[in-house]
């Protein structure tokens, strides 16, 4: 997760507004940051109109409930709609109820890795062709080959660039609906 910095001043007002929940994470935990995303007045947040399109739902799956809120926030603010899970049991479980459009997994996590979810995932009819975008630390090419071999459609390493997400999410829509 990249901490803020002197660029800042460039980018969107969003990426600004995540980078004030990400230092009230870093100061005070996971806790103030989810009251400040409730808080209906904090302005990064807004409803949906009745009229708007179709919103792709995105399953984030990572035991890090951190990254679970910074992705889901920075993908909320461009027009997803977010599930979360914290385990690849879990995700696995919530794939089925949701039926998502796409799925961000990360690899290291307890119960299951996002490997063996990976590979569930495909097995699976409903599960063969959902873009799955894996997200870790591990940049090494033994991990990155692992992904591929699991069933990823594509693979990202921490930390995430949150302004640029929506569209890498976006694309991989449109890579798999061609």
């Amino acid at each position: 997760i990249r901490p803020a910095n002197h660029r800042l001043a460039r980018c969107p007002a969003e990426v600004v507004g995540l980078s004030r929940i990400w230092g009230d994470f870093r100061a005070a935990g996971p806790e103030r940051a989810v009251a400040a995303i409730n808080q209906p007045s904090n302005g990064i947040f807004a409803m949906p109109a009745a009229d708007t399109p179709y919103q792709p739902l995105v399953l984030i799956i990572d035991d890090d409930l951190t990254v679970r809120l910074l992705v889901s926030m920075s993908l909320e603010q461009v027009g997803f709609r977010v599930e979360q899970a914290e385990n690849g049991y879990l995700g696995l479980e919530q794939f089925e109820r949701v039926r998502p459009d796409v799925v961000l997994m990360d690899v290291m996590m307890p119960e299951m890795d996002g490997f063996a979810a990976s590979a569930e995932l495909r097995r699976r009819p409903e599960g063969m062709k959902v873009p799955i975008l894996m997200m870790t630390g591990l940049d090494d090419h033994g991990s990155i080959d692992q992904a591929f071999d699991a069933g990823a459609t594509d693979f990202i390493t921490k930390p995430i660039n949150y302004a640029l997400l929506g569209h890498r999410v976006r694309y991989l829509l449109r890579a798999s609906a061609a």
